[in-house]
């Protein structure tokens, strides 16, 4: 994480595996995009929302099939 934060590899408005950070500051953004967008004098415009979690994603996989196939690549 160190390098990452000191290269400046990591986009500002991640939130998620970043320090002092949480997803929360992402629904908050989103929320006030939303309501913004409700205020403004023009035509509506269109948004999509994609939320994916995958904190339990690898939980039940058997990690040395896993790691064998991603030794080949």
């Amino acid at each position: 994480m160190y390098q990452l934060e000191s290269r400046n590899l990591i986009y500002p408005s991640q939130t998620g595996f970043s320090r002092n950070r949480s997803t929360e500051e992402q629904v908050a953004a989103v929320c006030q995009l939303i309501q913004d967008g409700f205020q403004q004098q023009r035509p509506p415009q269109r948004m999509a929302l994609l939320l994916a979690d995958f904190s339990r994603s690898y939980d039940r996989v058997w990690r040395m099939a896993l790691l064998a196939k991603m030794a080949c690549k």
